[in-house]
Protein backbone atom coordinates (compact mmCIF):
# COMPACT_ATOMS: atom_id res chain seq x y z
CA UNK A 1 0.00 0.00 0.00
CA UNK A 2 1.05 3.45 -0.69
CA UNK A 3 1.26 5.50 2.32
CA UNK A 4 2.40 9.11 1.02
CA UNK A 5 -0.88 11.17 2.07
CA UNK A 6 -2.73 8.38 3.27
CA UNK A 7 -3.65 9.04 7.34
CA UNK A 8 -2.51 5.91 9.02
CA UNK A 9 -3.84 5.43 12.97
CA UNK A 10 -1.09 3.52 15.06
CA UNK A 11 -2.90 1.92 18.38
CA UNK A 12 -0.41 1.59 21.32
CA UNK A 13 2.50 3.65 21.11
CA UNK A 14 5.22 0.99 22.78
CA UNK A 15 7.95 -0.25 20.78
CA UNK A 16 6.36 -1.51 17.65
CA UNK A 17 4.03 1.42 17.69
CA UNK A 18 6.90 3.76 17.41
CA UNK A 19 8.31 1.90 14.97
CA UNK A 20 5.43 2.15 12.81
CA UNK A 21 5.10 6.09 12.92
CA UNK A 22 8.72 6.22 12.42
CA UNK A 23 7.98 4.43 9.31
CA UNK A 24 4.74 5.65 7.93
CA UNK A 25 5.82 9.22 8.39
CA UNK A 26 9.05 8.23 6.39
CA UNK A 27 6.42 7.25 3.48
CA UNK A 28 5.01 10.58 3.60
CA UNK A 29 1.92 9.34 5.08
CA UNK A 30 0.18 11.37 8.19
CA UNK A 31 0.72 9.52 11.63
CA UNK A 32 -2.16 9.89 13.80
CA UNK A 33 -1.41 7.55 17.48
CA UNK A 34 -3.68 6.74 19.90
CA UNK A 35 -3.09 4.83 23.65
CA UNK A 36 -4.90 4.47 26.29
CA UNK A 37 -1.80 5.98 28.84
CA UNK A 38 -1.16 9.76 28.93
CA UNK A 39 1.43 11.92 27.64
CA UNK A 40 3.32 11.41 31.62
CA UNK A 41 3.75 7.05 31.20
CA UNK A 42 4.88 7.67 27.30
CA UNK A 43 7.27 10.26 27.90
CA UNK A 44 10.77 8.26 26.30
CA UNK A 45 8.32 6.86 23.32
CA UNK A 46 7.38 10.98 22.52
CA UNK A 47 10.78 11.85 22.96
CA UNK A 48 12.29 9.19 20.55
CA UNK A 49 9.23 10.44 17.65
CA UNK A 50 10.70 14.25 18.13
CA UNK A 51 10.47 16.11 14.61
CA UNK A 52 7.97 13.28 13.50
CA UNK A 53 4.50 15.43 12.96
CA UNK A 54 1.72 13.34 14.95
CA UNK A 55 -1.92 13.87 15.23
CA UNK A 56 -1.51 12.35 19.62
CA UNK A 57 -4.69 11.68 20.92
CA UNK A 58 -3.33 10.08 24.47
CA UNK A 59 -5.09 9.06 27.78
CA UNK A 60 -8.27 8.03 25.58
CA UNK A 61 -10.33 5.49 23.45
CA UNK A 62 -12.49 7.66 21.80
CA UNK A 63 -13.46 6.36 18.66
CA UNK A 64 -13.24 9.77 16.80
CA UNK A 65 -9.85 8.69 15.88
CA UNK A 66 -10.90 7.07 13.35
CA UNK A 67 -12.54 9.72 11.17
CA UNK A 68 -10.82 10.01 7.75
CA UNK A 69 -8.45 6.85 8.14
CA UNK A 70 -6.98 5.24 5.61
CA UNK A 71 -5.55 2.13 7.79
CA UNK A 72 -5.26 1.34 11.15
CA UNK A 73 -1.82 -0.57 13.27
CA UNK A 74 -2.57 -2.32 15.97
CA UNK A 75 0.17 -2.56 18.30
CA UNK A 76 1.04 -6.18 19.52
CA UNK A 77 -0.29 -5.48 22.79
CA UNK A 78 -4.01 -4.55 22.05
CA UNK A 79 -6.55 -7.27 22.12
CA UNK A 80 -8.43 -8.12 19.02
CA UNK A 81 -11.43 -7.54 21.12
CA UNK A 82 -10.82 -4.08 21.98
CA UNK A 83 -13.62 -1.20 21.56
CA UNK A 84 -11.67 0.87 19.20
CA UNK A 85 -10.24 -2.49 16.95
CA UNK A 86 -13.59 -3.63 16.89
CA UNK A 87 -14.76 -0.52 15.63
CA UNK A 88 -12.37 -0.09 12.49
CA UNK A 89 -12.68 -3.73 11.00
CA UNK A 90 -14.86 -3.54 8.18
CA UNK A 91 -18.92 -3.39 9.39
CA UNK A 92 -17.66 -2.02 12.79
CA UNK A 93 -18.95 1.65 13.53
CA UNK A 94 -15.97 4.35 13.30
CA UNK A 95 -14.26 4.16 9.92
CA UNK A 96 -15.68 6.07 6.89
Amino acid sequence: MELHGKTVLVIGLKRTGVSVARFVASQGGQVRVTDRQGHDALTSELASLAGIPLDLHLGTNDLDVLAKVDLVVPSPGVPANAPLLQAATPGGAGME
